[in-house]
């Protein structure tokens, strides 16, 4: 039986970073942010908002179909669904989440599946706190 990422008991502790920074931008680019404020203009008043809420909307689906791949050991539409998600993650400057999924991407797509527990354990935390701090983010940035 192939273990669930979402049930994974050491999911939550980050080991790369040392630990957690509750409400901080561990793991972000601010930089990348910031630049998609200043792209605010007449015909475009707020592409951050815009962008962001494309982000928590999109990408959950697109996580759930990565993890539905995983389960399934589907490796074509894992790797879909990671390059998609790697993409995304690298848009918000979300640089931890890229890199997992950069590092799953690469070795899926040499139909290597034997890091993919791991991985997908690391993604699963990365994912869950790049989503609360984009979330909180829009929350004090974005509100009007």
């Amino acid at each position: 039986m192939t273990p669930d990422p979402l049930r994974n008991s050491e999911c939550g502790v980050d080991s790369r970073s040392g630990g957690s920074n509750p409400g901080g931008s561990d793991g972000f680019d601010l930089g990348i942010l910031e630049e998609l404020r200043e792209l605010a203009g007449p015909d475009n008043p707020d592409p951050l908002r815009e962008v962001l809420g494309l982000f928590l909307s999109d990408s959950p689906v697109r996580y759930r179909g990565l993890v539905e791949a995983w389960k399934s050991r589907d490796v074509k539409q894992m790797h879909a669904c990671a390059h998609a998600l790697k993409g995304s993650a690298a848009n918000l400057g979300a640089s931890r989440l890229m890199n997992l999924l950069a590092d799953l991407d690469r070795d899926l797509k040499h139909g290597a599946l034997d890091n993919a527990t791991p991985l997908m354990a690391l993604i699963e935390v990365e994912f869950r706190e790049a989503m609360r701090f984009l979330e909180e983010y829009l929350r004090q940035h974005c509100e009007k």
